[in-house]
């Protein structure tokens, strides 16, 4: 499974390290004083098969698949989280905080309709695909 980090400068990239250097300025990230958040995008029927769209902190933070998942790098701190698919802009936006002692957050997403919402829904990490 990918990291996926913003860098200062702007880039948002894959690794599957968690300590990278970017594409673009070549800047070493790394995972210091920073957490995570794997976000798993449960299925969607037919037709919204699309990447959504995630955002932290009003920032975009590139796509994630139909049954994909993805660990956030972002640091320590209080952020809102917020996914669009095509057209459909509205999200549950939940905040997460993350600090040295909870440095790690999960969440599925999911879109019960077309034209509805989609949710962030907080879970165990038992419960995250390991791909």
């Amino acid at each position: 499974m990918n990291y996926r980090y913003r860098c200062v400068c702007g880039k948002v990239y894959d690794n599957a390290e968690q300590s990278a250097i970017c594409p673009d300025c070549q800047r070493q990230n790394s995972t210091e004083n920073c957490g995570i958040v794997q976000i798993y995008r449960m299925g969607n029927y037919s037709g919204m098969a699309v990447g959504m769209g995630l955002y932290v902190d009003n920032q975009p933070y590139g796509h994630v698949a139909n049954k994909g998942s993805i660990k956030l790098v972002v640091p320590y701190g209080v952020h809102q989280l917020h996914a669009t698919l095509s057209t459909i802009r509205k999200s549950n936006n939940p905040t997460v905080t993350l600090s040295p002692e909870t440095p790690e957050a999960y969440y599925k997403m999911t879109m019960p309709f077309f034209g509805g919402i989609v949710n962030f829904n907080p879970v165990a990490k038992e419960t995250m695909p390991e791909k």
